[in-house]
Formats: structure tokens, C-alpha cells, sequence
């Protein structure tokens, strides 16, 4: 896109303070005497990408270069007050001339817990025991997130183990958040849920839709409809056959290509200017089918493993990293312990403020005393465990 375009007038920079040399280098070189309006918000106790080359000082810099005016923010209106005093408890430590005064975040609102377990099984335990509770209560499983500084393949295996034990619907969003990103891939993810459940109303609904030719006479989009609909009852009555018995991998590979074949190259690569580019539409639809399957060998059952991995059926999983931007009602971190939460200091604080700061109503933190090494795992692997008593320090009221 051209985007010294005059209709730019008004341009946003969100999460500015991991901008990288190369970034700000596109926005002087985009924006520099174009007389637009520019905005940077970022926070600099924030700033978890320095690994990846996000600039020191880069809000000042950006001030300088075009004199901009600083305008701090104070208000959190995310976070209910017990959590705010936290967080803020936080900012004395990190930014002190940023810290709202003590006493005026007023208010009972929000839970912050901090549970200690002799075992990683334990820890599963309990906590699968609290997620079922908010369930019950009827908390939306999307509004529910674990966090964990890295690895979470490795640091959650046993809570995996546990949920999948219960029932309980997750996925890690180390691959399947870039995928939910992906118009092809959620195509896809439509298809097999109006397949293995038929009560999931809105995705058939949003499946009709995306796969529409929206440049069609509306004989032609008549005459697809009954074409998509009549493919739909044919894979629910082949899926229906199988009586409950597993229907293979296969079987769903085969029902998706169909599915392609009558949608039409042409539209599924009109979904994104991306798909455009050598074989990035076919890379797509075999990641998305890829995580299908390995959903589906966890479960076992079809009907689940859509479940999964559904942006509103299934809690999620998430790297610390991959939680930026994203907020939810109850949110658990997962080992606020020295072992993970290593390396230089200020990385290691901010990152930890960022995950804190996800929570609108509940933060949970814990930590083990011990952690079992995953079955398979070959790498560096420390069973014993020490708090990060600092971090959790921040929790005490008082």
C-alpha cells in the first residue's frame, strides 16, 4: 500500500515501544513532512521484545523526531481495583513518576490469588478443579487464559494432561492463534464443525458467507448455495455413518478438498492478498488440517477436537509474548518461578507485568515445588523449583 497516500491524515502506532530500527526507519521515511497526525501509544514497562531488536528509548526518540507531545496515561479500565493496586504496585518498582497515588484506586472489585503446590500434579489438579468452577458458572472458556513465560508444551503437559482427562476443551496457541488469523484456515475450521456438530449455528452461518462468490448473478449465488448446503448434508450423513466409530484422517482431508474444489481457487485466494504468493493457500489449509489432526488424536473424537480449537469453546494456553494485546476475565500464570522467569531482570519484570496486567476480574499466580520432565523432552529440564518470591510479592496488599 502507498502510505504516503494524502488519505492518511491520521495514523495509529500501537505497541510502539517494541518497535524495531527497521520500523521506525518505514515510519520517518513514510511520514516525515507528510503532514499527517501521528500517534505512538506504548508502555514502556511493556517492553518484552528487546530480544528481537526493539529500540531503547524509542518513545523519546519518536517525541524528538517529530515533536510530538507526551501525554501520560493513568487510568487502567481494564482491571478491577484489587488487580489496579496490584499492577500499580508494580509501576512504583519499575516507573515511579507513572504510579498513581496508593490510595486512589479505590474499591473491593477483583481476586488476585496466589497458590503454592509441593507437585506440578497437584498444581494441575486444582487448578483444572477451578476451571471446571468458572465453567460451571458459566464463565465463557475464551474468557479463560494460562499463561506461562515459554514453552508451554513443556511447562503445561501435565495440566494438558489433566484437562484433557476432565473433558475440559484447550489449545495452545503457540501455532493455532496465527492460524485463527488465517480466512483459509478459519474456512476450514467452519466446515468441520458444521460437519462433526450441527448445532454450531454461527459457524455455519459465517461459513455460508466467506465462501459465497460475492461477484456471482444471483442465479449463480442460488444455484452455490443449494450446491454448499447439499455438500454440508452429504459430509454429515458420511460423518453420521461412522455411528461414532473414528472416521480416519482421511475422511476429513477428502470432505475439505471437496469443500475447496466447489468454493474455487480463485475465491479462496481472493480471501487475503497473502494467499496470492506461490503456495501459501495450500500452506495454509494443510497447517489448519495438521492441527486438526493432531487435536483429533488427542481426543479422539471429532466433535471435541472442533471444540478445541474454536475461539469461544476453548480456554486457552498462551506464551506470555502471544497474550499482548488480548485481555480475559480469569487469567492463571502458570510458574512464577526463578527457573522460568530467568535471564536479564528488566526482560524478566516486564514480562511478568504483562501478563498480570491481561486479567480483568481474576488473576491466579502459582508455582511448584517440583515439575516432572514431560515424557520425551531430551533438553535442560530442572525438576526442583524456587519461587519467584519478588514477583509474587507484588500480590500482598498492604
Amino acid at each position: 500500500a502507498d502510505v504516503q497516500n494524502p488519505a492518511y491524515s491520521h495514523v495509529f502506532l500501537d505497541e510502539f515501544q517494541d518497535a524495531t530500527d527497521e520500523q521506525y526507519a518505514l515510519v520517518k521515511e513514510a511520514f516525515t513532512g507528510s503532514g499527517a497526525t501521528l500517534t505512538a501509544v506504548g508502555d514502556v514497562k511493556q517492553r518484552i521484545m528487546a530480544w528481537a531488536g526493539a529500540l531503547d528509548g524509542i518513545l523519546q526518540t519518536f517525541s524528538d523526531d517529530f515533536a510530538a507531545a507526551p501525554m501520560p496515561l493513568y487510568q487502567n479500565f481494564r482491571s478491577a481495583p484489587r488487580l489496579r493496586r496490584m499492577q500499580n504496585r508494580m509501576i512504583a518498582q519499575m516507573d515511579p513518576v507513572a504510579a498513581s497515588d496508593a490510595n486512589s484506586i479505590v474499591g473491593e472489585d477483583g481476586i488476585v490469588d496466589v497458590l503454592a503446590f509441593d507437585t506440578d500434579v497437584e498444581e494441575a489438579e486444582r487448578i483444572a478443579d477451578k476451571i471446571q468452577e468458572w465453567l460451571n458458572n458459566g464463565v465463557e472458556p475464551a474468557e479463560i487464559a494460562i499463561l506461562v513465560r515459554q514453552q508451554p508444551h513443556l511447562v503445561a503437559a501435565t495440566l494438558s494432561e489433566v484437562l484433557t482427562e476432565r473433558g475440559i476443551p484447550f489449545r495452545n496457541e503457540q501455532t493455532s492463534q496465527d492460524l485463527n488469523a488465517e480466512p483459509a484456515a478459519t474456512l476450514v475450521f467452519n466446515f468441520l464443525r458444521v460437519i462433526a456438530d450441527e448445532r454450531q449455528a454461527a459457524a455455519y452461518t459465517e461459513l455460508m458467507r466467506v465462501a459465497a462468490r460475492s461477484d456471482a448473478s444471483e442465479e449463480e449465488s442460488l444455484r452455490f448455495d443449494r450446491q454448499l448446503k447439499r455438500l454440508i448434508q452429504d459430509a454429515r450423513k458420511s460423518f453420521r455413518d461412522f455411528n461414532g466409530q473414528e472416521t480416519g484422517l482421511t475422511f476429513w482431508r477428502d470432505w475439505v478438498k471437496k469443500l475447496n474444489d466447489l468454493v474455487s481457487r480463485p475465491v479462496l485466494i481472493a480471501l487475503s492478498p497473502g494467499y496470492q504468493q506461490g503456495s501459501r493457500l495450500e500452506d495454509v489449509i494443510d497447517k489448519a488440517l495438521n492441527a486438526f489432526e493432531e487435536t483429533l488424536r488427542l481426543d479422539g473424537d471429532a466433535t471435541a477436537a472442533v471444540r478445541r480449537l474454536s475461539e469461544s469453546d476453548a480456554i486457552r494456553i498462551l506464551t506470555i509474548h502471544k497474550s499482548k494485546g488480548l485481555e480475559f476475565e480469569h487469567v492463571i500464570v502458570l510458574g512464577v518461578e526463578r527457573d522460568l522467569f530467568w535471564g536479564n531482570p528488566q526482560d524478566s519484570i516486564s514480562e511478568f507485568f504483562v501478563a498480570i496486567s491481561r486479567a480483568k476480574n481474576h488473576l491466579v499466580l502459582t508455582r511448584a515445588g517440583y515439575r516432572e520432565c514431560p515424557i520425551g523432552h531430551t533438553g535442560r529440564w530442572e525438576r526442583y523449583r524456587t519461587a519467584h518470591l519478588e514477583f509474587l510479592g507484588f500480590a500482598t496488599e498492604g
